[in-house]
């Protein structure tokens, strides 16, 4: 155990255990955490803050940064358990709480003309994914191409897998520089900006756009800021452009795959090639979000147990006072949506 009056990190004892067990009947997200964790450990803190979304949300940065420190000696990727036991001042209960630090996708608004669009969109891109899997599965001879289309298409559906939106959004910038650079080794940037330029020609002012992907990703890349907190908060809203720059990609490479076989060679061909319209359709603005974090309180409360965690706090004096980096106002009007359902 280790902590000071404002966090810790502890074993649970047979208390506490008892306690998890307890809340697991009635909150399924808890249950399924204990069934699945063999080694347990409890942190908690003591907070100021504008409101419990604040508070659960500040405790969760916490243990972000303390979990990337311990990640060093840890010889296993720690999971973190949804489930927050909530005390607010000096009540005698506790309540639990889920909150949900991944990222995620929402729609909203979709008309039925959009909704027809979208799905020739999909009919063109499994068009291609058939013939597809004869490079997956050897039936066609491997070339330059062939391996870089295979490599950008799994890098790219890992990255789609990630509730990171920093690592999503290199995983898939990654995919699509390796379809445009392929095994070039310098003027990457120049490479992107004009090969897109040329192929996505009916999209306006492409070229600014991927001249911002690039800036966005030299930080997040060279520096490691692909995470909110450290000036990755505009990343999520980049996504879709890669995600519609990639999907051309892969079907102007698959199409041309047959009789091409480097990258630098496909590329000799964009200037003749057109993009089937349906895979230029984006989104209508505000229709598709990026939501960061939700919590929600559960129905289930622990009655006079609220000083059941006091004992690993090493002084109870009050927690100090923090600085909050938003306002209550300016925490709703985030670019990246946070919602909190009760």
């Amino acid at each position: 155990m280790f902590g000071d009056h404002n966090y810790f990190f502890a074993t649970p004892d047979a208390k506490l255990c008892e306690l998890f067990q307890e809340g697991g009947a009635h909150v399924p997200e808890l249950r399924r955490f204990l069934e699945q964790s063999r080694d347990v450990r409890c942190f908690g803190v003591r907070t100021n803050e504008p409101s419990e979304m604040h508070a659960v949300a500040h405790g969760f940065r916490i243990l972000s940064g303390m979990l990337d420190g311990i990640a060093l000696a840890a010889e296993s990727s720690v999971r973190v358990c949804p489930v927050v036991f909530a005390r607010e001042k000096d009540s005698p209960d506790l309540h639990l709480q889920i909150f949900v630090d991944e990222g995620g996708w929402a729609s909203i608004g979709l008309t039925a003309s959009f909704e027809e669009t979208w799905t020739k969109r999909r009919a063109a891109i499994y068009e291609r994914v058939f013939k597809f899997a004869d490079l997956v599965n050897g039936n066609k001879p491997a070339s330059e191409l062939t391996d870089q289309i295979r490599c950008s298409s799994k890098m790219y559906r890992h990255g789609g897998e990630s509730r990171i939106f920093g690592l999503q959004f290199l995983a898939k910038f990654s995919a699509v520089e390796g379809l445009v650079c392929g095994p070039a080794l310098f003027n990457h940037g120049h490479l992107l900006k004009t090969r897109i330029s040329c192929l996505f020609r009916k999209i306006p002012e492409v070229c600014c756009t991927v001249s911002d992907l690039w800036n966005h990703r030299c930080s997040a890349s060279h520096q490691a800021r692909a995470f909110e907190q450290f000036g990755g908060e505009h990343l999520p809203a980049l996504i879709p452009t890669l995600d519609l720059l990639f999907s051309g990609l892969f079907v102007f490479a698959v199409d041309l795959s047959p009789r091409v076989t480097t990258v630098k060679d496909l590329w000799g061909e964009a200037a003749r090639y057109a993009l089937p319209p349906e895979l230029l359709v984006q989104h209508p603005p505000n229709s598709r979000f990026a939501v960061s974090r939700a919590d929600r309180r559960t129905d289930f409360k622990v009655t006079n147990n609220g000083r059941i965690f006091d004992q690993f706090f090493r002084d109870i004096p009050e927690p100090i006072e923090v600085q909050h980096s938003r306002t209550e106002e300016e925490f709703k009007d985030a670019p990246v949506r946070e919602t909190q359902e009760r």
